[in-house]
C-alpha cells in the first residue's frame, strides 16, 4: 500500500499534472485562472513534483514564463478540447500522476482527472450560445462523468452543475483578482478602438480619472451591454463629458450593443442587422425597436460610449483606478471576475441582482439593478450619490482583499483532488528521472 495522502506530518507530496493547453491562447479569464492556479500552488506546496503540459509550439515560451519547479512538457493536441480530452491522459499514463487538473474536459485515457468546469450556463441557457458553440460545449456533457472529481469557481455555479449532473462529486473553490492584473503598472490604454469604430479626438482622448464609468466583458448576449448603456443613459450617468468605456471584444451569440460598437454581428450570427435577445434574465421573444438602436448609436457617435476593444493588464489597471464604478449587467456568470477584479482596486461595483453576483460580491455591490425593469434599474442608479460609491468601493476593496486568494483557491482544488483519490491504491511511483521529466508526449 502507499503512503496515506494525509498523516501525521501532513499531505504527502503527489505528482499533479496540470493542463495547461490554455497558457497563451486561452479566453482571457480562463487564461488567467489558468496561470494563477499553477503559480499559487508550485507556491504553497513546494513538495509536490509538478508537471504542465502545453501546446508543444508554446513549450519554451511557457518554461520562461512558469514557476521554475514546475516541469512544462509539449503536446501536439493543441486544440483544448481535443487535447484534454486524448493528449493530457496519455502523459499522466507515462508519468504515473496522482492527480491531474483540467479545464471543463475530462481526459478519456488515463487516470480520471479533477476538472475545473468553469460553468454550465451552456446547459442552462442555451439561447445565449451559437449553434456552434453548443455543438462544441456538448462534448463537455457528455464526458464530465469521466472526472474523478470537479471543482468549479463560485458556490452558486456549484449548485447549478449538481443539479444537472447530479452525479458529480462538486467543490467551490473561488477565484482571485489576476495577478497579472494586480501587479501591473497603471498605464491609460494606448491602443486604438474597435474595428469600424469613429472616436473624436482619437482612442480614449476623452478618458480622464474621475472622469468615466467602466463595462468589463465579452461583448455577446449574455453580458447584456446594450441593457447597461440604456440604463445609465436613462439614469444620466454618461455624457460625453462622462462616457462609459467599453473593454471587451466581440465572442459568441450577438446581442444588442454589437452593432453600436463595430456596425455588424458577432460571429456565428449571420443577421445583418445584430439585434439579439433583450434585457433579462431568460430568453426574449421581442426586439428593440429602431429608435432604441439609434440611440444606441447616437451615444456612440457622440463619445458617450467609448469602445476601447482588448486592453492589457496595465491598461484595465489605469481603468479600474480611474472609473467611477463597473457596470456590470450580466444575464448570468459561473463567477463573475470584472466585479472581482473592480473590487480589488477600489472601484464600485454596479451589479445585476443575479444570485452568482450577490455571491461574489458579499453584499457590497455600490448598486444592485433588476434586470427585468430598466426604469427600476435607472431610478436605482439616480439615487446612488458620489459619497455613496466612494463608501462602496471602499468596502468592496477590503471584501475583495479578506475573501479571494489564489493560495486558498490552489489548497481547496488539492484538497478536493485529495478527498477523490482516497488512500488506497497502488505504491508510490519512483521520482522519475531527469532526463524523462522534459519528455514530450503524444
Amino acid at each position: 500500500m502507499r503512503a496515506p495522502l494525509t498523516g501525521d506530518r501532513g499531505p504527502r507530496p503527489l505528482r499533479v499534472l496540470f493542463e495547461g493547453l490554455w497558457w497563451f491562447d486561452g479566453p482571457d479569464s480562463n487564461r488567467q485562472v489558468l496561470r494563477d492556479i499553477v503559480r499559487a500552488w508550485a507556491e504553497a506546496f513546494p513538495d509536490d513534483e509538478a508537471h504542465l503540459v502545453v501546446p508543444r509550439r508554446q513549450a519554451e515560451r511557457v518554461r520562461a514564463e512558469a514557476p521554475p519547479a514546475v516541469t512544462v512538457h509539449g503536446t501536439r493536441f493543441s486544440q483544448h478540447g481535443l487535447g484534454c480530452l486524448l493528449g493530457v491522459g496519455w502523459l499522466a499514463r507515462r508519468l504515473r500522476t496522482d492527480a491531474v487538473l483540467t479545464h471543463n474536459f475530462p481526459t478519456l485515457v488515463g487516470p480520471r482527472p479533477t476538472v475545473f468546469l468553469h460553468d454550465l450556463i451552456f446547459e442552462s441557457n442555451p439561447e445565449w450560445f451559437t449553434r456552434a458553440e453548443r455543438a462544441y460545449l456538448r462534448v463537455i456533457s457528455l464526458t464530465i462523468g469521466r472526472a474523478r472529481s470537479v471543482v468549479t469557481s463560485s458556490g452558486t455555479e456549484a449548485a447549478r452543475i449538481r443539479r444537472l449532473h447530479p452525479g458529480l462529486d462538486v467543490t467551490p473553490v473561488g477565484l482571485a483578482a489576476p495577478s497579472d492584473l494586480t501587479g501591473a503598472e497603471p498605464r491609460p490604454p494606448a491602443g486604438g478602438p474597435l474595428p469600424g469604430v469613429q472616436l473624436s479626438g482619437g482612442p480614449a482622448s476623452g478618458l480622464r480619472p474621475g472622469g468615466f464609468h467602466l463595462a468589463v466583458g465579452r461583448l455577446n448576449a449574455r453580458k447584456n451591454l446594450g441593457f447597461a448603456i440604456r440604463v445609465a443613459d436613462a439614469a444620466g450617468w454618461i455624457t460625453p463629458d462622462r462616457p462609459l468605456a467599453v473593454v471587451g471584444s466581440r465572442s459568441g451569440l450577438a446581442e444588442d450593443a454589437c452593432p453600436v460598437e463595430a456596425g455588424g454581428p458577432a460571429d456565428g450570427t449571420g443577421r445583418a442587422d445584430g439585434r439579439g435577445p433583450v434585457n433579462g434574465a431568460g430568453p426574449a421573444d421581442h426586439r428593440h425597436p429602431a429608435d432604441g438602436l439609434a440611440r444606441l448609436r447616437e451615444l456612440r457617435d457622440r463619445g458617450a460610449v467609448v469602445f476601447l476593444g482588448r486592453v492589457d493588464p496595465g491598461e484595465l489597471a489605469w481603468l479600474y483606478r480611474g472609473a467611477l464604478s463597473l457596470i456590470y449587467t450580466s444575464r448570468d456568470e459561473g463567477f463573475g471576475m470584472p466585479p472581482v477584479e473592480a473590487m480589488a482596486f477600489g472601484c464600485p461595483v454596479v451589479a445585476s441582482d443575479i444570485p452568482v453576483l450577490r455571491e461574489v460580491t458579499g453584499g457590497h455591490a455600490a448598486v444592485v439593478l433588476p434586470l427585468g425593469d430598466e426604469a427600476a434599474a435607472a431610478a436605482a442608479l439616480r439615487a446612488a450619490g458620489p459619497e455613496h460609491l466612494r463608501a462602496a468601493g471602499t468596502a468592496g476593496r477590503e471584501h475583495a482583499l479578506r475573501s479571494y486568494a489564489w493560495e486558498d483557491t490552489a489548497r481547496r482544488i488539492r484538497a478536493a483532488m485529495v478527498r477523490g483519490l482516497g488512500d488506497d491504491g497502488a505504491a508510490r511511483p519512483a521520482p522519475l528521472a531527469a532526463g524523462a521529466r522534459e519528455a514530450g508526449t503524444p
